[in-house]
């Protein structure tokens, strides 16, 4: 069977939502969702499976198995960890790809626009990639290519690109907790509060926020 069509996978985050809002064959997409064990992990399912169902893609493929960033690593931290993680939820994604006969890979990494960061963004996409295509010449599956559409955009750029592709911006989760709206308190909640603020871009949950206030 020949491959087509990409494979996103989604977070549930502001990055994943862009990067499905400006596929241009959004119908062909299939959303991919890491699981997590996390507190959020349920909402940012759901807003995977928003996702979806607002691009019309009618697919939503969520991994039984935790994220790579569930598993516990309390004795052992630091940037090596994360690589090895990111490394591990790009070959289960491949692995998915090749599966679902997809041809492109769409991994929503945004990183900002200093080079050693990207660098070590593509390189790791580039190993699994590797692994990808050594599979492709012994088998007869198509070869998947890793596409990062937004490795070099920083938050603020991210919130401009989905203000002007129309995304739905209450679809995505910024709070690391558990609550059905975002707390404005957390590092999450502050990191991409700041974003908003930076590009000039509302609050999608200002009125709420107001009302609970009042």
């Amino acid at each position: 069977m020949t491959a087509s069509g990409a494979l996103l996978i989604d977070s549930g985050d502001l990055p994943s939502l862009v990067a499905a809002t400006i596929e241009s064959r959004p119908q062909e997409l299939v959303i991919y969702h890491p699981r997590g064990s996390d507190a959020p992990a349920a909402h940012r399912e759901a807003m995977a499976a928003e996702h979806a169902a607002v691009l019309g893609t009618g697919r939503l493929i969520v991994d039984p198995q935790p994220s790579p960033d569930a598993i516990p690593t309390a004795a052992i931290q630091g940037p090596e960890v994360q690589g090895l993680r990111e490394a591990c939820l790009l070959t289960r994604a491949a692995l998915a790809a090749v599966q679902l006969h997809c041809c492109r890979l769409v991994w929503p990494k945004a990183v900002g626009p200093e080079a050693g960061p990207v660098g070590l963004a593509v390189q790791r996409a580039s190993m699994v990639a590797d692994l990808a295509d050594l599979h492709a010449r012994t088998t007869a599956a198509e070869r998947v290519v890793i596409d990062l559409p937004l490795v070099d955009l920083t938050d603020t750029q991210l919130v401009d690109l989905a203000e002007d592709a129309g995304a739905p911006m209450r679809s995505f989760g910024p709070c690391d907790g558990d609550g059905a709206e975002p707390c404005r308190r957390c590092e999450g909640c502050r990191r991409w509060l700041a974003a908003f603020d930076a590009a000039g871009v509302p609050w999608p949950w200002a009125a709420i926020t107001a009302q609970g206030r009042g």
